[in-house]
């Protein structure tokens, strides 16, 4: 398919996205130079000021870059797509346009990060939306690398608003989306504003941290003797052991498995002194409490998020890597304290929180990506299916198949409930692990992706704590893990 783009100045996210296309099998002409907004000087000047302060790590998709010039493509005998990137509010003759909360002015991007939101992102062909999402901002108080996180996820929206209108047939825009009022410009004043502020909030920050103990992930569990927290709809503040820590590592991403008549929850051990997860185990007793925890796997690299299954007889482990970009596959050589790497199921991706599913058809992975520069982790999730697990996993052909930072990147494995399959995943909208989404899956096949978010769960108000990020429920335990100075509960294991 040939596409066209025009943009008012070349930017490193049209580059971005020249390249992701041409990787697609598209021939794109690149137009720059006509009419349209630049981000005001004071914008660029805060850039600047936070890569100084804060030595904030940006991957400027916002910054100059050099196109290359050309005309329309040579015609191929396909129709050809035309995006304009200009900004302009008008995009007469063009198929594809990107809106930041309604409007195409990049700069309604920066001003939605100022007042301390991600703008909601638009694809738009004509007057419906092929593509949208909510894209993650992880540092509120860098407005750079806020606006990254968006400018990524607009180049992710942009490759699948393409790869659907060169479908054959193409895919008719799916919703119409009605533009709310424009926000208002971010001025000089509201910028000096927010600098101001950011800065104050990263000194109080780090004085807090020097004064007191800061919060870290805490592993709890509960036996049931009624309904779980998907049942209730919410997180009971009782009834919960909690894994004790020594204060120099964090316990988190608790994941339960059944052998032998025996319950054991499998954790991320982060110990402070090396900055490095390892995966440890503690046996659940009958009556809920804690045993010892033990470390049982440990890499060069990072692990966590250890999803547990039993496949072909046997026992098996896949623990986020992503820090070595792939998903890898362990057998249980004498569970639960020895485990052997077999092979990679994926290579050359950076997955985090892979979780398996299996429907009558073929395995699923889901999994939250962040491989476009500049994205965060938070915000998107991607599948991955294959027939079965010793055969070649294929990403799925509109990957990322959802770009929501309340909903995207998993929170536990998916269950079946009623014939209906549930799946949490984490809001990330008031930080990184922040509350848990409960969805429906509404759609899963090799064509499409659609769940439905039907609840929202949060760490009860007496545990004072500000994240809770994980969920799992097996046979009559529930475990989750929740970001806190203290120990939520009165009950904590030794």
């Amino acid at each position: 398919m040939d596409v066209t783009i025009r943009t008012a100045r070349p930017l490193r996210w049209h580059e971005e996205l020249v390249r992701r296309l041409e990787a697609a099998g598209h021939r794109v002409a690149w137009i720059a130079g006509c009419p349209g907004p630049a981000l005001p000087s004071a914008v660029l000047l805060l850039f600047e000021m936070e890569g100084l302060l804060y030595r904030s790590r940006s991957a400027r998709l916002w910054g100059e870059a050099s196109p290359r010039s050309g005309a329309e493509p040579a015609g191929s005998g396909a129709p050809a797509i035309r995006i304009d990137l200009t900004g302009q509010g008008a995009a007469t003759g063009a198929d594809l346009r990107v809106l930041y909360d309604g409007t195409a002015d990049p700069n309604a991007a920066v001003a939605a990060l100022v007042d301390g939101r991600t703008p909601w992102l638009d694809v738009a062909s004509g007057d419906g939306v092929l593509t949208a999402g909510l894209p993650a901002s992880e540092d509120p108080s860098a407005i750079s690398r806020g606006l990254d996180s968006v400018l990524a996820r607009a180049v992710d929206l942009c490759a699948l608003a393409v790869a659907r209108l060169a479908a054959t047939p193409p895919v008719d825009p799916e919703r119409s989306r009605a533009a709310g009022p424009v926000p208002a410009p971010a001025s000089t004043l509201r910028i000096a504003a927010f600098s101001l502020r950011a800065l104050r909030g990263k000194v109080l920050d780090r004085l807090r941290r020097r004064v007191a103990e800061g919060e870290r992930w805490r592993v709890g569990v509960r036996k049931l003797d009624g309904p779980t927290s998907l049942d209730l709809g919410r997180v009971p503040a009782e009834g919960f052991d909690w894994l004790r820590d020594d204060g120099a590592r964090f316990y988190a991403d608790p994941v339960m498995f059944q052998h032998d008549g025996r319950t054991w929850v499998f954790v991320e051990e982060f110990p402070f002194a090396t900055r490095k997860g390892i995966i440890s185990v503690c046996e659940i007793r009958a009556d809920g409490s804690l045993g010892d925890i033990r470390p049982v796997l440990e890499e060069l690299h990072h692990l966590s998020y250890p999803h547990l299954f039993r496949w072909r007889g046997e026992i098996w482990m896949m623990p986020e890597s992503s820090e070595s970009r792939d998903v890898a596959l362990y057998r249980a050589t004498d569970f639960p304290f020895a485990w052997r790497r077999e092979r990679a199921l994926i290579d050359g991706v950076a997955l985090a929180d892979a979780t398996l599913f299996r429907d009558e058809a073929r395995f699923w992975l889901f999994a939250a990506t962040s491989d476009t520069p500049g994205a965060s982790s938070w915000d998107a999730l991607s599948l991955f299916h294959a027939a079965d697990l010793d055969r070649a996993f294929v990403p799925h052909p509109l990957n990322p198949v959802l770009v929501d930072v309340r909903a995207a990147r998993p929170a536990g494995r998916l269950i079946r409930r009623d014939g209906v399959v549930i799946r949490t995943a984490q809001d990330c909208a008031g930080g990184y692990g922040a509350g848990i989404s409960v969805a429906e899956v509404r759609r899963l096949d090799l064509e499409g992706y659609r769940q439905e978010v039907v609840g929202q769960l949060r760490a009860p108000a007496a545990w004072k704590a500000s994240g809770l990020h994980t969920l799992d429920v097996v046979g009559s335990y529930e475990a989750v893990d929740a970001l806190s100075a203290r120990v939520p509960g009165p009950r904590a294991a030794p």
